[in-house]
């Protein structure tokens, strides 16, 4: 049965076409809150057990379950809180207060970036936020982007750009940037643009090479430089891939040498995600993630890596991180809040080199 409903919503679905619309975000909002006072008035009344049944897991639990209806009217979806749903209703509820707060401010993000944020809410999985995100749009008769989440999306400020080698055939330009940021991730880089990275830092231009960077994005690179010398940054993850993914910007992809003709980006420092950044900021021990025996493997060939080209900056970042025995992704800066990425590491990292208005 409850798989026949939910082809009935389906079908029966009706698209918005402003998904962006402040009308349909001040509704959506109505209907958060609705849903908020009816669960509490709920909870309220219900009727709590005067013994306390004592195991293993719990000492005390309500003996009546309830449901909530939602407050949309197109919707017969319905919120269950029981003992046996517990984890599942708080994964919930926990994932409808951080879209209430995207709704609020009138901000987006990634469904990647909001499992960060509550990383042990969601048990270390990423689907149990998936998941709690889909019943919420099933709960509210809402698409997501009426939620403000969604992917990497396209928009008038960042969007795929297809570099050809017909681009870098012009020279003699000039670009307005003094100071080019590149970044490892799709997430970070659409989460930086959500946060206003174009408004606090108006003359950065960011880059992504969505992990590791092909030859287009080396070349495209290696092209603005030769023609701007400019300051660029390198932003990635404190772990054995981000340290590759910067030394391939830095010093090439060996399986490419030939391929790319020897594109080398020797002028490219490395932000973070230091492993000494990372142990100020203290993160809880759920996003220190141990290192594998892979991990160890690709640390042992950068180092080599380091010492061949004297790069004793690298060859710090591999032993900390060894010493440590621990990894950090960039998504876990999210956790102390949400905007602390750009406003409390970028920004005063590039602040000597650019301008910064806040």
């Amino acid at each position: 049965m409850p798989k026949l409903r939910a082809i009935e919503n389906i079908t029966s679905f009706k698209p918005i076409l402003e998904t962006n619309n402040q009308q349909v975000r001040d509704e959506t909002i109505k209907l958060i809150e609705k849903t908020v006072l009816t669960f509490l008035r709920k909870l309220d009344s219900a009727t709590k057990t005067t013994d306390v049944r004592k195991n293993k897991r719990q000492n005390s639990y309500l003996r009546n379950s309830f449901e909530i209806q939602s407050p949309a009217s197109s919707s017969s979806e319905r919120l269950l809180f029981s003992v046996g749903s517990l984890p599942t209703f708080s994964r919930q509820f926990r994932a409808m207060a951080q879209i209430y707060s995207l709704l609020l401010g009138n901000r987006r993000s990634t469904k990647r970036d909001l499992y960060y944020e509550y990383k042990k809410v969601y048990k270390n999985k990423q689907r149990n936020l998936d998941s709690a995100v889909s019943k919420i749009c099933r709960f509210f008769h809402r698409p997501r982007q009426c939620l403000n989440v969604s992917g990497v999306e396209v928009n008038c400020e960042a969007y795929p750009v297809a570099i050809g080698a017909e681009l870098m055939k012009f020279t003699g330009f000039n670009m307005d940037a003094d100071t080019i940021l590149v970044v490892e991730k799709d997430t970070v880089f659409q989460r930086l643009i959500d946060d206003g990275i174009f408004t606090m830092l108006p003359k950065v231009l960011l880059v992504t090479g969505r992990g590791f960077p092909d030859i287009c994005t080396r070349s495209f690179l290696r092209w603005l430089l030769n023609q701007n010398p400019k300051k660029i940054f390198c932003l990635v993850d404190c772990d054995p891939y981000g340290l590759q993914i910067y030394c391939t910007y830095r010093y090439g992809g060996a399986k490419s040498e030939i391929e790319s003709n020897g594109v080398k980006l020797y002028e490219i420092r490395m932000m973070g995600l230091k492993m000494s950044d990372a142990v100020k900021m203290n993160l809880d021990p759920i996003h220190r993630l141990t290192l594998t025996v892979a991990d160890m493997k690709r640390l042992k060939k950068l180092k080599q890596l380091a010492t061949t080209n004297d790069d004793s900056g690298l060859e710090k970042q591999v032993e900390a991180m060894i010493g440590a025995g621990y990894k950090v992704e960039l998504e876990a800066m999210s956790s102390i809040k949400p905007d602390y990425i750009l406003k409390d590491y970028i920004i005063p990292k590039l602040a000597p080199f650019t301008s910064v208005c806040l």
